[in-house]
């Protein structure tokens, strides 16, 4: 059985009968091969590719693990944040050549606990790996000194990821991606009001005015 995408909001489980093949070689390891489904579900998976295809979507490039679980559940999808979170760190990654614009940036396993690190190739937007940690030793030495060839660095503005890139891959180009510049304008914009509230306070409420056309 393969949990597939839901229809009109309801889950839909697929139930599938599959071939089997027997070796009578004597070499073989393995006596007994079950087909397998290209395209439809991977080996020894329990849900479809399609649906695969959500739970990377919802849990790592949108809202991620009890966010994400909230969202499937109202889709007709029955997963937990738990499960999200174990999908975005186990799953087979299908890029298999180092990406030249990378994207870097921290994740929770656990709020407050227990931070690690998503790489993400832009050119194909696909997940490429996630690292244990978000130290600059983890992603300089585990994965850039191991990945030659990334000419871009997109990261947020922190020092630990540039201290990284500078070390492992010094003629690469690093880039603060549009989100954490938005973030960072954003707080500088609040921060400069809350020290000017007295002269914001002198600021006439603006009046709306309607015109009849």
């Amino acid at each position: 059985m393969l949990a597939d995408l839901p229809w009109q909001g309801i889950p839909v489980t697929v139930h599938l009968h599959v071939r089997r093949f027997f070796c009578d070689e004597e070499a073989c390891n393995r006596t007994i091969f079950a087909e397998r489904l290209p395209g439809v579900a991977a080996h020894y998976g329990r849900r479809t590719e399609r649906l695969d295809g959500w739970f990377t979507h919802v849990s790592y490039f949108a809202l991620g693990g009890e966010a994400g679980s909230r969202l499937l559940k109202d889709l007709g999808v029955l997963v937990s944040g738990d499960t999200l979170l174990n999908h975005i760190r186990w799953s087979r990654l299908r890029v298999h050549r180092t990406p030249k614009i990378l994207s870097v940036d921290d994740f929770a396993f656990r709020r407050g606990t227990r931070y690690g690190t998503v790489l993400v190739d832009l050119e194909r937007h696909a997940l490429v790996d996630v690292l244990p940690d978000r130290s600059a030793d983890t992603f300089a030495h585990y994965w850039l000194s191991e990945h030659p060839g990334v000419e871009v660095v997109s990261r947020d503005r922190g020092g630990e990821y540039a201290e990284a890139a500078r070390r492992a891959v010094p003629d690469a180009v690093q880039v603060a991606d549009r989100f954490h510049l938005l973030k960072n304008l954003r707080n500088v914009i609040l921060r400069v009001f809350k020290q000017h509230t007295e002269v914001l306070d002198l600021v006439p409420t603006p009046s709306v005015y309607f015109q009849r056309l």
